[in-house]
């Protein structure tokens, strides 16, 4: 797996700011009915945190009602795990994906981001 080195981070996650606040989402799930045959894709896509502090992109994706493949790319900075989210929600939208669901992240985790982003 390719590791991702810091930087500054991009329009894409500047869209994403309101009022100087970051509206922070960990999870996104979407779909894509094929309306000929019936079958719906599903794309989900989610940021976690390891032990060793890096964030991982966790994308899955399949056939709805079947267990889908699963893909994980680690990354050294909350902000570029964010930018690749980004990059690839949009990437979905533009193939005809539809957001069915996101989720933001918990006020812990919140927290701890926001302690770690005065510090620096």
């Amino acid at each position: 797996m390719k590791k991702s080195t810091a930087g500054p981070p991009s329009r894409a996650l500047e869209s994403l700011r309101h009022d100087g606040v970051s509206r922070r989402f960990m999870k996104v799930y979407l779909q894509r009915p094929n309306p000929i045959t019936g079958v719906v894709l599903f794309y989900s896509l989610q940021i976690q945190r390891d032990l060793l502090g890096r964030w991982h992109v966790m994308r899955e994706w399949g056939r709805s009602g079947s267990s889908g493949t699963l893909r994980q790319t680690p990354y050294n900075a909350y902000e570029l795990a964010m930018e690749a989210m980004i990059a690839l929600e949009s990437e979905l939208l533009d193939k005809g994906y539809r957001i069915m669901m996101r989720e933001g992240m918990s006020q812990a985790m919140a927290g701890l981001l926001s302690n770690r982003e005065s510090d620096e």
